[in-house]
């Protein structure tokens, strides 16, 4: 079975100590930055979108007409309530990022585990998220369909690349561990 490979630095130069605290970093604003704009939309009132194909019907004495309207073609109330588990999920990758960023300023291997598990989990989640996206871009935005392809490809390369520096730091620390303790020796114990 082949080996995770282990970086020696990580962005541009940085030691992995310094990118795994930019990984932190950067997933507390990004996924804050997420999680204010679904406060927003949150409180933001639904109106109805009308179209500008409505019906007009008017009397053949041209002394009244009555506007139509049809419906609007999407409706805001169900986007937001298929949107709960996004919200979660945001929640969820803010407050293990903090705990990453504890445990990369205490040297806790547990907290950079426990973040590397979840980003992990969620990557195998997102692909099923994907896979279903893409079915529905290529149905309603055909035009589109590379452009998300391109946008996930390099999402999951981004991610990836972050899981990465965060477990070649997690490896530096636990050779670093094991380089101190003792052997037992017959004196010794």
């Amino acid at each position: 079975m082949p080996k995770i490979p282990k970086l020696t630095n990580a962005f541009f130069g940085f030691s992995l100590a310094k990118g795994t605290q930019i990984v932190a970093i950067s997933f507390i604003v990004l996924f804050s930055i997420v999680f204010v704009g679904h406060l927003v939309q949150a409180f933001i009132p639904l109106h109805d979108v009308e179209e500008d194909s409505s019906t007009n019907v008017t009397s053949s004495d041209n002394s009244t007409t009555t506007t139509t309207p049809t419906p609007p073609s999407v409706k805001f109330a169900d986007l937001r309530s298929a949107t709960f588990f996004l919200e979660v999920s945001v929640i969820v990758q803010i407050v293990f990022s903090v705990f990453l960023l504890i445990g990369v300023q205490k040297t806790i291997q547990d907290y950079l585990m426990s973040w590397i598990l979840l980003q992990i989990g969620f990557f195998f989640h997102s692909q099923v998220l994907v896979i279903a996206n893409a079915v529905f871009a290529l149905y309603h935005y055909p035009t589109y369909i590379l452009y998300f392809i391109g946008q996930e490809i390099l999402v999951i390369a981004i991610v990836t690349y972050c899981i990465l520096v965060v477990y070649s730091y997690y490896r530096d620390l636990q050779s670093t561990d094991e380089a101190e303790i003792p052997p037992l020796t017959p004196g010794n114990g």
